[in-house]
C-alpha cells in the first residue's frame, strides 16, 4: 500500500469513533476538483452529517478502494451509500460538497462520484 492510501485508511480509521453506534458508509466524492474521502453518518430523524477525511490533493491514493475497504468492515453496501447520501442533499440546509446530482445518479461506495 502506497504512504496516500495509508494516510487516507489511518485518517478514516481516527474518525470511525466519532461515529460509532450509527449508520454510516464511506464514499468518494470531489471538493475542489480533487478526490476527497468522504464519511456519512445517521444521526436521527432523517438528518445525515457529512465529514470530509482527506482530500488527496496529489491524487496518489485509490480512494475507491479505501472506501470500499471501510464500507465492507462495518457491512456497507451500495444501497445504504446511495440511502445515506440522498438523505443527507435532500436535508442539507445549503450547497454542500454533496450536490444534488451525485443523488440522483446513485451513489455507491466503491466507485469516484463526479
Amino acid at each position: 500500500m502506497n504512504d496516500a492510501n495509508e494516510t487516507a485508511l489511518k485518517l478514516a480509521r481516527k474518525a470511525e469513533p466519532d461515529t460509532r453506534g450509527r449508520l454510516r458508509a464511506w464514499l468518494v466524492g470531489e471538493l475542489d476538483g480533487y478526490p476527497t474521502l468522504i464519511c456519512l453518518s445517521y444521526i436521527e430523524e432523517g438528518e445525515v452529517a457529512a465529514s470530509v477525511i482527506w482530500t488527496d490533493r496529489l491524487r496518489l491514493a485509490d480512494l475507491d478502494m479505501i472506501a470500499g475497504h471501510m464500507n465492507a468492515e462495518v457491512g456497507v453496501g451500495d444501497t445504504m451509500v446511495a440511502m445515506l447520501t440522498s438523505q443527507y442533499t435532500n436535508r442539507a440546509a445549503m450547497p454542500s460538497i454533496l450536490n444534488s446530482e451525485i443523488a440522483n445518479q446513485g451513489a455507491k461506495g466503491s466507485e469516484a462520484i463526479h
